[in-house]
């Protein structure tokens, strides 16, 4: 339970008998707030804190949230229930035709999704709601590698429930990230050749960053996927009994295209500062 003396400045100053200072309350608040998120802490406070400063839609952030070491991206727990993280829409997804595509560059509900937003489960919303004006879901590896100084190290703490969160990263099949150029016909989300380019053709898996999901490991060793450190798997083998869901066509080639986040538990969206 959160201590009296944290409670945001708006709750304490609706109950006069406390005899606080409505604005010596919310500077307490204010100040609490930043020291905890300095310090890895996860507040919950509704302190005001901007969201493009933050960088989930929110106003908090679940995943880096040591604010000070990672001012370039942020874990945005929450769900979307508008299918897909793929960049790409091109109406049916090309290696499951009975899959529909959906816009997910821009939000769908006015960024009011995140796990401490007015609609934590998303309905209506899709992947993009979850980052802030200003921020992005990050693009893949690449993008995240830019934006985070030490990979997906610090993206959760020790103490943490399981958390993933997602990029846009796609493969080409078998953990071969689609991080590469190449658009040959073995790039198709199947033949599990590296160096292919992310299209609507590999849309295999989605990667991102967390404790929950698929690691890389002796037996499925990532491949070109840079510092990210999860994966669905496929069909989201990996996400079972979560509010996860990356049902196709049956095949687990366009998880890309279908994934979606039911609830505002278990993680959501890594967001990149533009």
């Amino acid at each position: 339970m959160t201590a009296d003396w944290l409670m945001p400045s708006r709750r304490i100053c609706n109950e006069p008998r406390r005899g606080f200072v409505c604005s010596s309350v919310r500077f307490i608040a204010h100040a609490a707030a930043v020291v905890l998120i300095s310090c890895g802490a996860r507040t919950g406070l509704d302190v005001g804190v901007d969201p493009s400063v933050v960088g989930c839609a929110d106003g908090t952030r679940e995943g880096f949230v040591d604010m000070a070491a990672n001012p370039q991206i942020a874990g945005c727990s929450g769900g979307w229930s508008i299918p897909g993280v793929m960049l790409q829409n091109p109406g049916t997804a090309p290696q499951c035709p009975s899959v529909p595509t959906f816009d997910t560059r821009s939000p769908a509900c006015d960024r009011m999704g995140g796990n401490d937003g007015p609609n934590p489960d998303g309905v209506g919303c899709n992947v993009a709601d979850l980052c802030a004006n200003g921020w992005h879901v990050c693009t893949g590896a690449a993008d995240v590698e830019n934006h985070a100084p030490n990979g997906c190290a610090t993206a959760t703490l020790a103490a943490d429930p399981p958390l993933l969160f997602v990029s846009r990263q796609s493969s080409n099949g078998c953990c071969a990230c689609a991080s590469g150029t190449r658009t040959d016909s073995d790039c198709d989300a199947l033949e599990c050749t590296t160096g292919c380019a992310q299209t609507a053709d590999t849309a295999n898996d989605v990667f991102g960053c967390g404790n929950f999901g698929e690691p890389p490991d002796g037996t499925d060793p990532f491949v070109d996927c840079g510092p990210l450190d999860r994966s669905t798997s496929n069909l989201c083998a990996f996400l079972q009994g979560s509010s996860w869901s990356c049902d196709d066509d049956g095949s687990g080639l366009c998880e890309g295209f279908a994934i979606v986040h039911g609830g505002s538990d278990y993680g959501g969206a890594l967001c990149c500062r533009d």
